[in-house]
């Protein structure tokens, strides 16, 4: 039988935090101008949804976001520095890094915890990013305070 819903779901977090084969259904997400524009549709989505008055997490949409930001910066990046990265030419792994510290800060930042850290690398098990994923966080932290007090006097 036909689904009730036929809509098409947007990239899941394990889709934006993985290795994405360039010719699979989830092509589109090394693509730089379709990134931007499923990043500006989720943030859309994020903010109708977090001010609803209803109770729901912020955590899974500051982590979509952080993720979306964080590929779209790895896409876009220069050739030069691609090959700096990756002198093997896979820049696959980078692109997936990316996304998931830039997930990792964006939500820690969002929520003001460093929490974050310790769950998402508990989900991933991966030990080199244990530093960059912790460095990120405090930085993300220091600057969301420093940009939270610039109202109050």
């Amino acid at each position: 039988g036909s689904s009730l819903l036929p809509l098409q779901m947007g990239p899941a977090l394990t889709e934006i935090f993985s290795v994405v084969d360039p010719t699979g259904a989830s092509a589109g997400l090394n693509d730089p101008k379709q990134l931007f524009y499923i990043l500006i549709v989720k943030f859309a989505y994020a903010i109708f949804a977090l001010s609803l008055p209803i109770p729901a997490g912020v955590v899974a949409p500051s982590l979509m976001l952080g993720g979306l930001t964080g590929r779209l910066i790895a896409t876009g990046m220069p050739a030069y520095l691609r090959l700096y990265l990756a002198h093997d030419a896979d820049f696959g792994n980078y692109i997936a890094m990316f996304a998931i510290i830039a997930g990792t800060t964006f939500c820690a930042s969002v929520c003001r915890v460093n929490s974050v850290v310790v769950s998402v690398f508990e989900l991933i098990a991966q030990p080199r990013l244990i530093l960059p994923l912790t460095m990120a966080t405090l930085v993300g932290n220091y600057c969301g305070n420093k940009v939270g007090q610039i109202g109050r006097a």
